[in-house]
């Protein structure tokens, strides 16, 4: 049995970070019965999907759907996003086991600080990304949380 089982869903992104490798892959994403030929073939290997590799899930045009049938499939589902497209998904995200926020996607420590009073409508675990060596972030997030 597996812990997770990663599924990308998508390899469209509304970024382009410089950390991110570039893809050459024609730009797609799966189709549900695509998905749930996915989910059928790893059912009984993980409880666990984690809706990430190269693309922004939030941006596949049947994300709510996804859920939903992986949901009827039994499986927990984690997504990892880069947090854009947030505002606009929380009903989707709070359907979810858990949220993994990329924030080292963020340049601006204005836009993260925004993003933070996004999360507090989102009744989920939430887990933020950051890579070490982004001290400005860590700063921030020890200041808004407290952290001493």
């Amino acid at each position: 049995m597996f812990n997770r089982i990663y599924i990308e869903i998508t390899n469209i992104c509304n970024l382009n970070c410089s950390f991110c490798k570039e893809d050459k892959r024609k730009k797609a994403s799966l189709t549900l019965e695509q998905f749930k030929h996915i989910l059928s073939k790893i059912k009984g290997h993980t409880d666990h999907i984690y809706l990430h590799v190269k693309g922004e899930p939030l941006i596949h045009p049947d994300i709510d759907n996804i859920i939903n049938i992986a949901k009827e499939y039994g499986f927990n589902v984690n997504i990892t996003t880069n947090g854009r497209l947030i505002k606009d998904n929380i009903n989707i995200l709070n359907k979810v086991r858990q949220v993994n926020i990329s924030l080292h996607s963020y340049d601006n420590l204005d836009e993260i600080k925004e993003l933070f009073n996004i999360i507090e409508s989102i009744k989920t675990k939430i887990s933020l990304r950051v890579w070490n060596d982004n001290k400005d972030i860590i700063k921030l997030l020890e200041d808004y949380y407290k952290v001493t």
